[in-house]
């Protein structure tokens, strides 16, 4: 990842690269070293405080942080996501897509369908960029969220004092870099339109196979949103409402159903042009028991479930 930072077509003494160690025990900090960034301790096992870390330390006015399985897919990828930035003030940030690669496996390129990696789960619970698109610009297009209706890519790349005071806030947040909250924070502000610059791209090896896709949506789950539950912002679905639990109880429906993802898989498969699609029914089904499962033994989730019973 690092060769591909510094391998971008922009003006280095404009990029500033901090790498937050989290207690590897690779060779991360060896190579990190090799480069001219500086490099942070994080060691509480978690990814999420790590990206805080360096949110805050960080001295630039763009920021966006980088996982060890993304890499540019060019040399300009910086100069694509900076240019809305700079020309339209009105824009909170900017975001990409992810773009498959010949040795990716055969999962991972399923996901990559979507643009943005959506699983079905998602699909049917969040609205695609296209929804959300209200103006095409010349290497760009401008997409305008509202509260409940916002693209499920906290992979961006923020006007850092835009956030800031979100995370000045200590009585509600814990220090984690919430992405999809921060979605949500700057809509709620008025920071509502967003550049996605699909020309930029990330190669982004997301999973191994269904199995490493499965331990990492349950991980999310477990780890990421049940654990600050009752302040985030983020919403997948309303469940407070009537409408939201109906629609948990339709997707459940369709995903017992077995046959119905089944139908899709094979209208994807026509509209790809590719037999991957198929995976539809095995990834609906899956996800959906791994993840009720992962809710009904974890504390936390428990008491999720019973609140959307009784609310």
């Amino acid at each position: 990842m690092l060769e591909s930072i510094f391998g971008q077509d922009y003006p280095k003494s404009k990029i500033e690269v901090l790498v937050i160690d989290d207690n590897s025990s690779d060779k991360t900090v060896q190579i990190a070293e090799t480069y001219p960034v500086t490099i942070l301790k994080n060691g509480k096992g978690d990814a999420e405080i790590g990206k805080l870390i360096a949110f805050k330390k960080s001295a630039c006015e763009l920021f966006t942080y980088v996982e060890g399985d993304l890499i540019f897919r060019n040399n300009k990828w910086l100069k694509y996501m900076v240019r809305p930035l700079v020309e339209d003030f009105s824009l909170s940030a900017s975001f990409t897509c992810y773009y498959s690669r010949e040795e990716d496996s055969s999962f991972n390129k399923y996901l990559t369908f979507d643009p943005i990696q959506r699983d079905p789960l998602h699909r049917f619970f969040t609205p695609s960029i296209e929804k959300c698109i209200v103006e095409k610009r010349e290497g760009y297009f401008v997409c305008e969220y509202s509260p409940g209706h916002i693209v499920p890519q906290g992979l961006c790349l923020y006007r850092k004092t835009l956030l800031l005071p979100f995370y000045e806030d200590k009585t509600a947040y814990k220090d984690r870099f919430l992405e999809l909250d921060n979605l949500c924070y700057l809509v709620e502000n008025g920071f509502n339109k967003f550049a996605y610059v699909p020309k930029a791209g990330y190669y982004h090896e997301h999973v191994k196979n269904i199995f490493d896709f499965l331990i990492k949506r349950k991980r999310n789950l477990v780890k990421v949103f049940l654990p600050d539950e009752e302040t985030r912002k983020f919403r997948w679905v309303d469940l407070e409402t009537f409408r939201g639990k109906l629609k948990v109880i339709l997707w459940i429906f369709y995903s017992e159903s077995v046959i119905l993802p089944l139908v899709v898989g094979f209208i994807r498969a026509i509209e790809y042009l590719n037999l991957l699609a198929l995976y539809e029914p095995i990834a609906t089904w899956l996800e959906t028991n791994v993840l009720i499962v992962a809710l009904l033994k974890d504390k936390k989730g428990r008491v999720f479930l019973s609140k959307m019973i009784n609310s």
